[in-house]
């Protein structure tokens, strides 16, 4: 695969991840789990997809430290480290 295609995957993972359905249980599951797992794994094949999915991780944990109550923030940051944890064994 070309870096282009890496990037378009990039893109199209990091599209689905930061336009959740917050009326659709099923999409969160789609979300967290296969959208997250497909971005990590391409993350071992495209080291900017590894960094942004870390970027992701950084930026969420932040908000919760700041406060913020979105109810689909900590249950998000579980499922990064989860599937960083799973594809890199950290």
């Amino acid at each position: 695969m070309l870096d282009e295609e890496y990037d378009s995957a990039h893109a199209d993972l990091q599209w689905l991840h930061d336009h959740p359905d917050d009326d659709s249980v099923e999409y969160l599951a789609i979300r967290r789990n296969f959208v997250l797992s497909a971005w990590a794994e391409l993350g071992r094949l495209y080291e900017p997809a590894f960094r942004s999915l870390e970027k992701l991780l950084e930026e969420k944990s932040s908000r919760l430290a700041a406060g913020d109550q979105n109810p689909l923030l900590e249950g998000d940051i579980n499922a990064i480290k989860r599937v960083i944890a799973r594809q890199f064994n950290k």
